[in-house]
């Protein structure tokens, strides 16, 4: 039996209709010094700790 196979009994046993769409955990932001417009407007946030740039990476074939 190969792993689609295997996947597509495992995805037959447990129904994803029944799982919640999401579920997210979202803390409470607390307030801190901000940045200065320019920079938050080159970051999208004035919050540093917000600051999260995406780096991008390839993946192994």
């Amino acid at each position: 039996m190969g792993d689609r196979d295997k996947m597509r009994r495992n995805m037959d046993q447990m129904p994803l209709k029944d799982f919640p769409l999401a579920m997210a955990y979202v803390p409470w932001q607390e307030w801190e010094r901000t940045c200065d417009v320019e920079e938050g407007f080159q970051r999208g946030t004035i919050f540093p700790s917000l600051y999260k740039p995406f780096t991008c990476y390839k993946f192994a074939k």
